[in-house]
């Protein structure tokens, strides 16, 4: 397997498994921080947290820098497909900016997270 593969394939269970953190409560997902001082993270800080973990397990394997880009980039090409209910355009979100949201709630986000899951494995088969 080439290593951009493998990345890929890493990544897509990066996304999983923060899903299944956040969901199990392993992960506290939470707004405005990557990772505060009462262990609340944002999407985007469990996926930067969740590859780091990955990188010093298997140092020679992984470099998080790039897990946590293509974990990203999967995440944003299902974000950017996905068409709100209330009809506004995304133009101009950031992935943060969704997770913050007032109205954002953490089942919101596992749903998030795991459609990039399906559409990446769809694309990977």
């Amino acid at each position: 397997m080439k290593a951009d593969e493998r990345d890929i394939k890493e990544s897509i269970d990066i996304l999983e498994t923060v899903a299944k953190k956040f969901e199990s409560g392993e992960y506290v997902w939470g707004k405005g921080n990557y990772r505060n001082s009462e262990g609340k993270m944002c999407m985007m800080g469990a996926i930067y947290f969740e590859s780091r973990a990955r990188e010093s397990n298997g140092a020679d394997r992984f470099d998080s820098t790039n897990l946590k880009v293509e974990a990203t980039d999967i995440l944003w090409k299902t974000f950017r497909e996905t068409k709100p209910k209330n009809g506004l355009s995304l133009t101009g979100i950031t992935l943060t900016m969704w997770n913050d949201d007032p109205s954002r709630r953490k089942r919101d986000v596992i749903r998030l997270l795991r459609k990039a899951v399906k559409d990446a494995k769809a694309t990977q088969a």
